[in-house]
């Protein structure tokens, strides 16, 4: 669920220099968690100025905090924080997202049992491991053991294939694309899956899990499809925008020569 604006009465009002000040961290590392949506949006003032305030300081020291004693990848301090933001679901959804987790859980950790070994999708797709290290810091994939023992889930070695698919057609490092810029992705369809499950839980509420697991399980695919189309409607649509502004600049301005 995407962060609140913080209420500007809700303490005193920072700088991004105060921000720095108070947290310790680097002015280009709290950009990163404001991009990546693990800090509220602060309140603009300008093109290039903004206001923050306490609630900024808090969860930067905890991100902080949790990157220095526990190491963990920006995905999953992210569930974490939208853990804490729980309060804005009813007791109802909460007991059914925790029997949704047990019921859903059995085949999930089946599937997640099944490694592909690293070094033959290295091989398979020829991706530096630079780029793999960086997808793993991230937390957009998840590396088990070390050296040649070192797998990875399907769904991780088919994430890794699509990259090397998007490099092999100029979607490159060449290019200036970088693993990183796949948190687009990432960002959106944790936000998207959030909302889904916020307004699929309290439709469910009252049908109980085993119904509530079955419609989860064969939704998903279908949603997958819708998304994939509405994914192309947009970006045909983004385009039409551009050149209906175009025809309407065009047709303003007249022929040339007028």
């Amino acid at each position: 669920m995407p962060l609140a604006r913080p209420d500007r009465t809700a303490g005193e009002e920072l700088r991004m220099r105060d921000l720095v000040r108070e947290t310790g961290l680097p002015r280009q590392t709290i950009h990163f968690y404001l991009s990546a949506g693990l800090l509220p949006r602060p309140t603009k003032t300008g093109r290039n100025t903004a206001l923050y305030n306490q609630e900024h300081v808090r969860r930067a020291r905890l991100i902080k905090d949790i990157q220095e004693k526990h190491f963990l990848p920006l995905r999953a301090i992210r569930a974490l924080l939208e853990d804490s933001d729980d309060s804005t679901l009813s007791a109802a959804q909460q007991s059914l997202i925790k029997e949704l987790r047990v019921r859903l859980g059995a085949p999930a950790a089946a599937q997640h049992a099944q490694r592909v070994s690293l070094a033959e999708v290295l091989e398979q797709n020829a991706i530096p491991a630079t780029e793999i290290a960086e997808f793993r810091d991230r937390g957009v994939i998840a590396v088990e053991g070390s050296g040649s023992a070192a797998s990875v889930s399907p769904e991780d070695a088919q994430l890794l294939h699509a990259w090397a698919r998007l490099k092999a057609i100029g979607i490159s490092p060449e290019r200036g694309f970088m693993p990183r810029d796949l948190d687009i992705i990432e960002d959106a369809m944790s936000r998207m899956v959030r909302r889904e499950m916020e307004f699929f839980t309290e439709r469910y509420a009252a049908a109980g899990g085993e119904e509530a697991a079955r419609v989860v399980t064969e939704a998903v695919p279908i949603v997958n499809q819708i998304i994939s189309i509405v994914h192309w409607k947009k970006t045909w649509a983004f385009f039409a925008e551009f050149t209906e502004k175009d025809m309407s600049i065009a047709g303003r301005q007249g022929p040339k020569g007028a």
